[in-house]
C-alpha cells in the first residue's frame, strides 16, 4: 500500500493525469492506452485485477510455497507491462529477506507503465530513494521488438536510457536474442 501510494503521489505530482474508471484502486500505476513506449496490446482488467495490495501478499505465498527462505536468491525479470506485479514481487521478496537480482524491460503493454516520463524504472528509483524498496532492480532493456526498443523513437529511447542509467542501473542492449539472456546470466 506505501509503494503503490507512492507511486500515486509521484504521479500527480509530475501533473500526468489518472482515470479512476481504468485504475479503480486509485493507484496511479496504470498506464495510459498508447504512447511512444506501448509495445503490445495488453488487457486492462488485467491490470486492474494486479493494483488490490493483496496481490503483494500473494505473492508472498508463492514464494513462500516454493520452499523460499531468508538468505535465499533468486533471479526476477520484470515487465513494464505489469508494474504492479513487479513492485509487489519486490516487496515480497524483501519482506522474507529473500535475495533477490532484478532486471525490468522499459517497453509496456497497453495500460502498463506506458508514460515516459513515468516508466516503470522512474516508479522503483521512487521506491528505492524514499526507503520503500531496499535494492530494486540491477539493469533493464529497453524491452518491445527484439528487447530493444526498435518500435519506440530513436530519441525517446536514448531519453529514457539515459535516465535509467543515471539511477546507476546496467543497460542491458544485446544486439540479439542470444546475447540478451547471456548478459542475464552472467549478473
Amino acid at each position: 500500500e506505501a509503494a503503490f501510494r507512492h507511486v500515486r503521489e509521484k504521479r500527480l505530482a509530475s501533473g500526468v493525469p489518472f482515470d479512476l474508471g481504468e485504475d479503480p484502486n486509485d493507484t496511479g500505476v496504470i498506464g495510459t492506452l498508447y504512447t511512444e513506449i506501448t509495445t503490445t496490446l495488453g488487457s486492462l482488467e488485467a491490470k486492474r485485477a494486479t493494483t488490490n495490495p493483496n496481490v503483494a501478499a500473494m505473492m508472498v505465498q508463492l514464494l513462500d510455497e516454493a520452499g523460499l527462505r531468508a538468505g535465499d536468491h533468486i533471479a526476477v525479470n520484470l515487465s513494464s507491462s505489469f508494474p504492479c506485479l513487479n513492485i509487489a514481487m519486490l516487496c515480497a521478496a524483501e519482506t522474507l529477506g529473500i535475495d533477490y537480482t532484478a532486471i525490468f524491460s522499459v517497453g509496456a503493454s497497453t495500460y502498463g507503465a506506458t508514460i515516459p516520463t513515468l516508466t516503470y524504472g522512474d516508479m522503483e528509483h521512487a521506491l528505492v530513494t524514499e526507503g520503500i524498496l531496499e535494492q530494486g532492480s540491477i539493469g533493464f532493456s529497453l524491452g518491445g521488438q527484439e528487447d530493444r526498443g526498435l518500435e519506440m523513437p530513436e530519441a525517446l529511447r536514448q531519453t529514457i536510457a539515459e535516465r535509467v542509467v543515471s539511477f546507476g542501473e546496467t543497460y542491458f542492449d544485446s544486439p540479439d536474442f542470444e546475447a540478451a539472456v547471456a548478459q542475464r546470466i552472467a549478473c
